[in-house]
């Protein structure tokens, strides 16, 4: 068959099997490099949650120390920084649940932290403290 074609057809031909070669290649390129563009924009993103996550628990820690404090001696100033936690607590749960795009709420995940609010008003009312009963 090659042999009875002449050599301008044999030319076009393979020029034209290169072309399309290359053609095809440059689309698989462009696949993969906007594949890898979206997986790298997907790793961004899982980091940005990872760090709110982060420092969601970092102001959870805040609560908790300052919430044991009091209980454990009963004075105000031991509240300070279960406070200043619980607004940190709060707004870094909203913009977590801002970032995470496809809609999870994650407030059932992290609880609400309003739950040792009422230890913290019995103790409050009762002026009672760990303190006391160590001593």
């Amino acid at each position: 068959m090659w042999k009875k074609l002449s050599l301008k057809a044999k030319l076009i031909g393979g020029s034209c099997v290169t072309l399309i070669l290359i053609v095809i290649l440059s689309i698989v390129s462009i696949n993969a490099t906007t594949s890898l563009t979206d997986t790298a924009k997907w790793v961004d993103h899982t980091h940005d949650v990872i760090g709110q996550a982060n420092d969601i628990l970092a102001s959870a820690v805040n609560m908790e120390t300052g919430s044991r404090g009091f209980l454990l001696a009963g004075h105000e100033n031991f509240l300070a920084p279960y406070k200043e936690g619980g607004k940190r607590f709060d707004e870094l749960l909203t913009s977590l649940s801002n970032t995470v795009e496809h809609g999870c709420d994650v407030h059932p995940f992290f609880g609400k932290h309003v739950r040792i609010l009422p230890t913290i008003a019995f103790y409050k009312t009762m002026g009672f403290h760990l303190s006391q009963i160590i001593a």
